[in-house]
């Protein structure tokens, strides 16, 4: 990703079109790249779900709904209070509006059978039919919430490492790493692109096997792990519905519709074949299956990559909320930000 952004800006071209561009850098690469932004004279049109970057580098934002284009003058911080001023607003119609239709509906029910009245009441009827309704907006952000089930407590120590290393056909990956967690902490992984946090993640994970050293979990300890190529592993034959039911237990199939609600799978959504789902989508599944399952530890390897920023802050708040431990690799800033309040290089 580093090489094809470098070789793209050393065309000097007049104008960027870059369709999430942090999602596989890290944290430094963000930070070199917004500098180099900061001078570029020409245009800039940015998809990304990353909102510290788009607060940093734009100045106008274009919504995409229902087929339309809604505008906005400023970075991604003043579109949420602008688009929140602009629902208020729509609110305010839509309530106006229903006042004016019931007081019309009236005059048609009351002067109905009058004839002196015929013409004022098909009149009233003419201008309800041909009336623009106003419809009533939704915030999606407001409406779904998730928790995660109760799990067992663990023991004080969750995990504990000695001198752990690591390497793939001879070279070194990392050398004599030692860290523990304990219960109830939430710890950020941070590091360089290569520098072997994922391999980490996976070795912690039980995926892959260290060279040397030792990993031992604690007392009553029961972990879930996420990573992206866990969306590639989703049964395409199955459709949204199924495939989380296929990991369900029984005492959680009655809360799976409320599930799905909460990573934005709603009304005939949840009828989708895996299939059709974009990237965006079969990420926000993958969570979902991930956290029907009672745990009291999370491995998180970039698990906002690929999910919009509505999903990141209902997971966010799901993670704030978690009794358990959980050890994550992030490179979103606002993410992770508030939540972990340990730092590990």
């Amino acid at each position: 990703m580093r090489v094809a952004l470098c070789r793209l800006l050393l065309q000097e071209p007049n104008v960027l079109l870059f369709d999430e561009p942090t999602n596989h850098l890290d944290i430094d690469s963000i930070l070199w790249l917004e500098e180099y932004l900061k001078g570029f004279k020409g245009g800039l049109i940015i998809i990304s779900h990353d909102r510290a970057f788009l607060d940093r580098n734009v100045t106008r934002i274009w919504e995409l709904k229902k087929g339309k284009i809604h505008e906005y003058y400023g970075n991604y911080s003043f579109y949420e209070t602008e688009k929140e001023k602009r629902m208020e607003l729509q609110t305010a119609r839509y309530v106006n509006q229903q006042k004016k239709i019931k007081e019309v509906e009236r005059f048609i029910e009351r002067f109905r059978a009058k004839n002196t009245k015929a013409s004022q009441v098909q009149s009233r009827m003419l201008m309800l039919e041909k009336m623009e309704k106003e419809e009533l907006p939704k915030n999606m952000t407001e409406q779904v919430k998730f928790r995660f089930p109760p799990s067992k407590q663990s023991g004080i120590s969750v995990l504990d490492i000695k001198d752990i290393s690591h390497e793939y056909d001879g070279r070194v990956i990392f050398q004599n790493i030692c860290l523990s967690i304990e219960r109830g902490e939430k710890v950020a992984l941070v590091g360089q692109n290569g520098s072997g946090k994922s391999t980490l993640l996976r070795i912690i994970a039980g995926i892959e096997q260290p060279h040397s050293g030792m990993i031992k979990m604690g007392h009553n300890v029961s972990f879930d792990y996420f990573a992206q190529e866990h969306a590639e592993k989703l049964n395409t034959q199955n459709t949204v519905v199924q495939e989380i039911e296929s990991v369900a237990s029984l005492s959680m199939i009655p809360h799976i519709r409320h599930i799905l609600g909460a990573f934005l799978f709603s009304g005939d959504d949840v009828f989708k074949s895996v299939y059709v789902l974009s990237g965006g989508e079969k990420s926000r599944l993958s969570l979902a299956k991930m956290l029907l399952k009672p745990t009291n530890f999370l491995i998180l390897d970039e698990p906002t990559n690929h999910i919009d920023i509505t999903t990141k802050r209902i997971l966010k708040n799901a993670l704030l909320d978690y009794a358990g431990s959980m050890l994550i690799v992030s490179h979103d800033r606002i993410f992770w930000t508030g939540l972990s309040r340990k730092f590990m290089n």
